[in-house]
């Protein structure tokens, strides 16, 4: 015997009411972004190359739980149009502070032993190296800083 919505009664309206203010909305709100992560770039090798394995700089596997994501986990993941080259390094402040404590590191004093004044002199050449490098990739943010600037007024009309 069919049942007609006026004689079903009013729990189940209850039930409906209850249901939908128990459901968990962001759920369906984080639901666009799921997608994007499940992709497979393809501009990832499938091997990891010596230097990754040996440094372990390789892409880890986005591992998924039943707690939350860190903070800052979805940071860089959309790295085409990103204000840093480098994410994963930190801030503009922290790459900053990074560069005054590599030219602020002390070095070893001068001696007459020929071993000492080699570390001495390659220390010295991996702290140029390394200031070197933060210097410009803190000049390359700004300029992506400014490209993403003229991308968004050129949206904006």
């Amino acid at each position: 015997m069919p049942r007609e919505v006026s004689s079903i009664g009013i729990d189940v309206s209850e039930r409906y009411a209850k249901d939908k203010r128990d459901m968990d909305t962001s759920i369906v709100q984080q639901a666009g972004s799921v997608a994007a992560l499940a992709k497979v770039k393809a501009a990832i090798p499938s091997f990891i190359p010596e230097a990754d394995a040996l440094l372990d700089t390789g892409i880890k596997q986005i591992t998924w739980a039943l707690f939350g994501a860190p903070h800052g986990f979805f940071e860089g993941q959309s790295t085409l149009f990103s204000s840093q080259i480098a994410p994963r390094l930190g801030s503009h402040e922290h790459l900053e502070e990074l560069c005054t404590r590599i030219k602020t590191l002390p070095l070893p004093e001068e001696s007459a032993d020929w071993h000492k004044q080699k570390e001495r002199v390659d220390l010295e050449k991996q702290k140029l190296h390394m200031s070197s490098a933060l210097e410009i990739l803190k000049a390359r943010d700004k300029d992506l800083l400014a490209i993403k600037a003229a991308r968004e007024q050129y949206h904006k009309g």
